[in-house]
């Protein structure tokens, strides 16, 4: 478990530490833990005023994206033709992972285990659209 420092950032949703703690020793796999402890330390050090891009919908099969918008607010949507215009906008980290992935994919997933069933991958950390 990283050492972060939860009082750095006087807007980070305690729901967000909770399920960190949570998580810990529980990963399912190695990305799994890089994904928690990378988008933790992005939501306590690193604003995005706009949109931070951590997947587009070109970087994975069903047309996915993900954005973090300020410090802990994120849009999921897809990126698919009558999809574009209806996105979920959740207030934690918890929330996202929460969205029930249902009117993107067909099926009741949440998005963690949507992510789960992809390995994490198609995930940048370190794309800036500002």
């Amino acid at each position: 478990m990283k050492n972060f420092d939860f009082t750095l950032n006087e807007e980070f949703p305690m729901c967000d530490k909770e399920l960190y703690e949570k998580m810990q020793g529980h990963f399912l796999m190695p990305e799994e833990e890089t994904f928690f402890d990378t988008m933790i330390y992005k939501e306590l050090n690193e604003f995005a005023p706009s949109f931070d891009v951590i997947m587009l919908e070109d970087d994975n099969v069903d047309s996915i994206y993900i954005v973090r918008c300020y410090y802990a607010e994120y849009k999921i949507g897809c990126g698919k033709e009558g999809y574009r215009d209806s996105s979920e906008y959740a207030l934690s980290l918890k929330d996202a992972l929460d969205v029930d992935m249902f009117k993107f994919l067909n099926k009741h997933i949440s998005l963690l285990e949507w992510l789960r069933s992809i390995n994490y991958s198609g995930l940048n950390y370190d794309r800036w659209e500002e």
